[in-house]
């Protein structure tokens, strides 16, 4: 079974990422801790997002226990994390010995998790924002093709030429990438996107399977 998503969610509500996967954003301790209503969902996996988690001592270890009691080995989780993750959750998190657990950080973060993701700081603190606000998951995750400048070029050198046929390509196309269009193909949500890849990779390779609708 799987929560379809919401508009307006708060953080403490689950929302579906697809295939067997969910999502849950925890910035607080103990108000963002999902309620049985959303522990109950059954999963194949989720994504725990604590980008901007911020804990004390005491918070720290309540979530701690928190995901200790819902990591499991035939439950694979995905824990984001960046600069703003309260650094004393972040150190006991890699510390401790989880089950079937990855953990993902923007590179620039300094610090260190299973998987590095080259994206900016400041577009993964606004990503987890919008999140937070309500966001859909597939607008930050989704990338959408525009036209190159290749593309505009030949169109206009056509038009100039009556229409006889297309141009060649631009002598400088490999030296001068249309940035637009290449920036176009990355989501809004580089580290979202990069779990949501690796699901659906530990899919492919039948190392965990997709749930069956009953």
């Amino acid at each position: 079974m799987l929560l379809a998503a919401r508009p307006c969610l708060a953080a403490t509500q689950a929302r579906d990422l697809g295939e067997g996967l969910g999502y849950i954003q925890i910035r607080q301790v103990p108000q963002d801790l999902p309620g049985k209503q959303d522990t109950a969902i059954v999963q194949q996996a989720w994504v725990i997002d604590l980008r901007g988690a911020k804990t004390d001592q005491s918070q720290t270890r309540t979530l701690l226990a928190w995901l200790r009691f819902h990591s499991k080995a035939n439950t694979p989780s995905f824990v984001l994390l960046n600069a703003d993750t309260t650094v004393m959750l972040r150190e006991m998190l890699m510390e401790a010995a989880w089950p079937a657990m990855i953990s993902l950080a923007p590179a620039p973060a300094g610090f260190h998790a299973d998987i590095l993701v080259d994206t900016n700081l400041e577009a993964d603190r606004k990503a987890g924002d919008s999140i937070n606000e309500g966001k859909p998951l597939s607008a930050l995750i989704s990338t959408s093709q525009v036209k190159t400048r290749w593309d505009e070029a030949i169109l206009t050198k056509e038009k100039a030429n009556g229409g006889q046929g297309l141009a060649p390509a631009p002598d400088n196309l490999e030296k001068q990438p249309d940035e637009a269009a290449a920036a176009a193909f990355k989501p809004n949500d580089q580290v979202l996107a990069r779990a949501v890849h690796i699901h659906r990779s530990l899919i492919a390779l039948k190392a965990i399977k997709t749930p069956v609708n009953r």
